[in-house]
């Protein structure tokens, strides 16, 4: 209860309520062209239906496309909790991971947007809770090893960098059943499980594998390869191994070059303490993982961090946000040996040990006020900061939020782009399709304004710019024709969320 409270106070500031972040834009647009007729990509196929149940159930504004992600941000609180509890971690440093997550700023971005990038964090804590009980009687469960073959389909649609995590699923099973054997002598039994999830994985991605065989190279599944390494193979000697620094780097709270919102350039993704901690944690957790499957979810990190470092030109750490999820387990597990290798060793003058458990809860408790005044320190500095806003200021939402917000259903809207930065689609076929198609509007994009004389009664003028503000020259213009045409009263405009006025309208002889 008190993660989720903390996860949702923090979400009222970040990410920013009235900007979109990210991919939003486009996910609003496929979730909206979904639900009106029924197409659904390959690419990111349960991110958009996950959006697109937010805007059918809550309408078409921003904060019904965002609820289901946030919703699933809080069930991943929970399956982080169920996944510390099946490998008997303690309460206290149960306690103290989960709200540390809930206040982790990396994570209140990553649930609070609607983003392929980090919408699969949902699948990924489903996963390790049923890896960590997918045990049974020493053999993995038959039902669990079915589950996971469909969440572990899921995300192969998802984005690419949680395909480590469906190798993670499937290699666990089998080395299990390769254990088993080797324990209690050969048996076709043993195979059940790593059979039974391959049979469903194949089956949940079918299409994508469908798309694969009739496109091969040009198929969804290699379109994020090609697009993320400019076009051409990235071998290891072409800097995989600085990127993979870099990658390590950002998870021990080190500066980020600055992507996603996460950061800005120069600075820390994740809280310094927190970060070093993390690695501290991650690198002992390969000598004293004694909860399986601990070592197989650090390996798992360490080769997507050199997977993605290899196929990927850019860096962007946000594809790091599964490794980071699934990177809380091993650390909880090995704060909380080291907190009973403690606590073991305090003098108690009874035998129950009493004052060791006191000091458990203490040092937990002690360690989760620091880290969480940690996070919301790095949640007001990156708030407060010009270039931080500056990464969420998306002038494409904010010229057509006000259209929307002005225009009336049905009405011709002129828009202007003094600066031509691009072309403005029709209302039809802009990915801000889900703000403006509702009300039926006729969008007419000019580069310069009309006459007067040529404008009809009841007509929406509007200038908007991108990633900038309206000049005076410009916003003069725009105020002399609203003179001219009669309609200086109607004049509105509307400051991004960088403090800049990018955009401005008003309508031609509207009472």
């Amino acid at each position: 209860m008190l993660a989720g409270a903390l996860r949702l106070a923090a979400q009222r500031v970040l990410p920013p309520p009235d900007q979109t972040a990210f991919e939003e834009i486009q996910m609003g647009g496929a979730a909206y062209r979904f639900l009106g007729n029924g197409t659904l990509p390959l690419q990111f196929r349960f991110t958009t239906l996950t959006a697109a149940g937010g805007l059918a159930v809550g309408g078409n504004d921003l904060a019904s496309l965002r609820a289901p992600f946030k919703l699933a941000g809080l069930l991943v609180l929970l399956f982080l909790l169920l996944t510390l509890r099946r490998l008997k971690v303690s309460w206290p440093v149960t306690a103290l991971v989960v709200v540390v997550a809930a206040t982790l700023r990396w994570f209140v971005i990553a649930a609070g947007c609607a983003d392929e990038m980090f919408a699969p964090m949902l699948w990924v804590g489903a996963t390790m809770w049923l890896l960590v009980g997918a045990q049974g009687d020493g053999q993995p469960s038959l039902a669990a090893a079915g589950v996971l073959g469909i969440l572990s389909g899921v995300l192969m649609y998802e984005h690419p960098a949680y395909l480590p995590v469906v190798a993670l699923a499937g290699g666990w099973l089998v080395w299990r059943a390769a254990v088993g054997q080797v324990r209690r002598g050969a048996s076709a039994r043993a195979w059940a499980a790593p059979a039974i999830f391959l049979a469903v994985l194949l089956t949940t991605a079918c299409p994508l594998l469908s798309d694969l065989v009739h496109q091969r190279f040009d198929s969804a599944v290699f379109e994020p390869f090609r697009r993320h390494a400019a076009g051409r193979v990235v071998w290891w000697a072409e800097g995989s191994m600085p990127r993979a620094w870099h990658y390590l780097v950002a998870l021990g709270g080190g500066p980020v070059r600055g992507d996603e919102g996460l950061a800005v350039a120069g600075t820390p993704a994740l809280p310094p303490p927190f970060g070093a901690l993390l690695l501290a944690a991650g690198l002992a957790g390969f000598w004293v993982g004694r909860r399986p499957p601990l070592r197989g979810m650090l390996a798992t990190a360490v080769g997507g961090i050199l997977i993605a470092s290899a196929v990927a030109a850019n860096i962007n750490v946000a594809r790091l946000s599964g490794l980071l999820l699934m990177l809380l387990v091993p650390f909880g597990c090995v704060v909380d040996d080291v907190l009973g290798w403690v606590a073991r060793r305090v003098p108690s003058p009874e035998r129950t040990g009493g004052v060791g458990r006191v000091f458990r809860v203490g040092a937990a408790g002690t360690l989760a006020v620091a880290l969480v005044a940690f996070n919301v320190a790095s949640i007001r500095t990156l708030v407060d900061d010009p270039r931080g806003r500056a990464m969420y200021t998306e002038d494409e939402y904010a010229v057509s939020v006000f259209i929307t917000r002005t225009a009336q259903p049905g009405q011709t809207v002129v828009l202007w782009t003094p600066d031509a930065s691009h072309g403005w689609a029709p209302a039809e076929q802009t990915e801000m399709i889900w703000l403006l198609h509702p009300k039926r509007l006729r969008i007419v994009g000019v580069t310069s304004l009309p006459a007067a004389d040529t404008l009809a009664p009841g007509t929406l003028v509007v200038a908007g710019v991108q990633r900038r503000a309206l000049t005076e020259n410009e916003f003069g213009v725009l105020e002399r024709l609203a003179e001219v045409s009669g309609s200086r009263d109607t004049l509105t405009s509307a400051m991004n969320l960088a403090g800049a006025r990018s955009v401005a309208g008003f309508c031609v002889r509207c009472p």
